[in-house]
């Protein structure tokens, strides 16, 4: 929830400015926050999930010490690695990359290499982890709202990173003392390397950013594909409706937890292998999505009203409807997930990502936001072929 409330935040944050008549300039405050949550993502390594089973296992001092250590190789290695990156960056994308907001960016990763969400999550602190997580979104959302439009766009970039990079510092701090009170013996081992344990984590988290790397990354890279060829008006009306478009799925995500008992009975039962049961068992994330995006087409077709601009409405519709050919989609994705194939839906998810990607920057019509949606429906399609067959096959082979 912590996270839905932050981007909830920033979103109302981008509203304000479109009404304002800035929908040309959220594309450069948006985008450079939304790669930097990214980046945060990798240097936690999956240390929300993992430190949370850790910190609950009486002699699992030795394993959090290491996962600890391991996630903080992986963001000073971000950190240094980003610094060596900036030159082929900047001319890559000039002008777009201010040096501070990039600095800040390698900084934010560095620090959230610390946190301690999980920790929080596993000593039952779940307040402070929401908050955590939360707090660096809000912080942006109001110096966004708060400056804009009387700082200059590069400016404004660099100051809506700073309060999102300074506030998650500050969201670590408060999440160590919190647990500091907890008396966690691998807090003072950290210093203590168990090669054994190292080792372990880093596999784990390596593994981890693999599987889940796509599907994070994937949302990034067609807006800075797309930074390429829009004009910044179109880039901004993409990067506003693909907001809404993302709590849309987050809503699927959250509320696929509720239908996993559901899931594992069919993966137990004689028909497990049947695709319209698949769809079935997960009828209410995919209806939740339906309804959600019917809301956002609706809130979209006021707002557009409301500024004059029916083109946010148009894009807005396309997307929505694209997300819930994902639910479907992503469904049979879920149940391979929960099938313990999970190196087959992550070489499925690379594949398409890649695919999608490609065929954004090669169409003929690439400077228009329909090679986005081409190159989404492309990737949806193709992966819907690609999951029925793997999922034969390993129905197939599970009934020899």
């Amino acid at each position: 929830m912590g996270y839905i409330f932050g981007q909830g935040s920033f979103f109302l944050a981008q509203t304000l400015v479109v009404k304002n008549g800035g929908l040309a300039d959220i594309a450069a405050v948006c985008i450079p926050l939304q790669v930097i949550s990214v980046v945060q993502w990798i240097a936690d390594s999956g240390g929300i999930y993992r430190l949370s089973q850790l910190v609950q296992k009486p002699a699992g001092d030795g394993a959090l010490a290491g996962m600890l250590q391991a996630r903080f190789s992986i963001g000073l290695l971000i950190g240094v690695g980003g610094l060596g990156l900036y030159p082929f960056l900047s001319q890559l994308y000039p002008g777009h990359i201010e040096p501070a907001t990039y600095l800040l960016g390698l900084i934010g990763a560095v620090v959230w290499s610390l946190n301690a969400t999980g920790l929080c999550d596993g000593l039952a602190k779940t307040r402070i982890s929401a908050l955590s997580i939360s707090a660096p979104w809000v912080a942006a959302s109001l110096v966004l709202m708060l400056l804009y439009p009387a700082v200059s766009l590069g400016r404004l970039q660099v100051y809506v990173t700073a309060a999102f990079v300074v506030t998650s510092a500050c969201a670590v701090t408060v999440q160590w003392i919190s647990v500091r009170s907890a008396n966690i013996a691998a807090i003072w081992r950290v210093l203590e390397i168990d090669r054994a344990a190292y080792s372990e984590s880093i596999r784990y988290s390596l593994l981890y950013i693999a599987t889940y790397l796509p599907g994070v990354l994937y949302g990034r890279l067609v807006l800075l594909i797309a930074g390429h060829s829009l004009a910044p008006g179109e880039l901004g009306t993409l990067v506003y409706v693909k907001s809404a478009v993302s709590a849309v799925q987050q809503v699927v995500g959250f509320s696929r937890r509720t239908v996993i008992s559901t899931a594992m009975e069919l993966l137990a039962s004689e028909a497990r292998f049947n695709l319209s049961r698949i769809v079935a068992c997960q009828k209410v994330p995919i209806a939740l999505c339906a309804a959600a995006s019917c809301a956002a087409v609706a809130y979209f077709g006021a707002f557009s009203f409301l500024v004059s601009n029916g083109a946010i409405l148009n894009m807005a519709a396309l997307f929505t409807l694209a997300a819930v050919l994902w639910a479907i989609v992503s469904s049979f994705g879920f149940y391979l997930v929960i099938s313990e194939a999970v190196a087959a839906n992550s070489a499925i998810l690379w594949t398409t990502s890649v695919f999608a990607l490609c065929v954004q920057w090669n169409v003929p019509f690439r400077n228009s936001y329909l090679a986005v949606l081409v190159s989404e429906l492309s990737m949806y399609v193709i992966q819907l072929l690609l999951y029925f067959v793997v999922i034969k096959f390993i129905g197939a082979r599970s009934s020899r």
